[in-house]
């Protein structure tokens, strides 16, 4: 594999990582009702999306076994990491600013694991 490879293969786990993020968020952000914080998080969201795609099926469609492997390892790790970072990072500013549900109820503020 080359170097040129190996950077196709971080970029592209890089970008998994960014939607990643950004998609926990995003549901993050529908779940307590915020409208504007879920518009500019799914659209920014939409490039991430796009730049794992064309990344992937770049290094996907060539001859180049080694690359495969790499992409699709790293993408996998990327898509790992990047969800539990989001989720981590999204419980603690949840927990900082606690939210009640729509309907008022008191189960919205519970801690859950």
């Amino acid at each position: 594999m080359t170097w040129t490879a190996a950077i196709a293969a971080a970029l592209a786990a890089l970008a998994m990582i960014g939607q990643d993020l950004l998609s926990t968020w995003l549901v993050q952000a529908e779940s307590e009702y915020r409208a504007t914080r879920a518009g500019v998080l799914d659209t920014l969201n939409w490039p991430m999306g796009m730049a794992v795609t064309f990344t992937t099926v770049e290094a996907l469609q060539g001859h180049d076994l080694a690359l495969k492997i790499a992409v699709c390892a790293a993408v996998s790790a990327a898509n790992y990491t990047g969800t539990s970072t989001a989720v981590l990072i999204g419980r603690h500013i949840r927990d900082r600013n606690p939210q009640r549900c729509a309907c008022g109820c008191p189960g919205a503020n519970r801690k859950t694991a």
